[in-house]
């Protein structure tokens, strides 16, 4: 009787999805003292304000954290010619 109620509730989940990106709305940078600081701030680098309005970089890497163009995968043996 417990996996019926299990399945139940299963079956009537509905899915949600994600619509666009989150976005902090943070739009100045920090040091280990200051926030509210203009971008960017030397010797803190990549921090969410350096992004524009959502927040993410998406740059493509390979398997070891490599940057590739972006049509190029990490199995493309032309990676090792750049």
């Amino acid at each position: 009787m417990r996996w019926a109620g299990i399945a139940a509730l299963l079956a009537l989940t509905v899915p949600v999805y994600a619509v666009g990106l989150n976005d902090t709305g943070i739009t100045t940078c920090s040091n280990d003292y200051t926030n509210s600081l203009p971008c960017p701030v030397e010797g803190f680098p990549g921090q969410d304000a350096e992004y524009g309005s959502n927040g993410f970089d998406f740059t493509k890497l390979d398997a070891a954290g490599n940057e590739l163009l972006a049509f190029l995968s990490s199995d493309d043996f032309s990676v090792a010619f750049l």
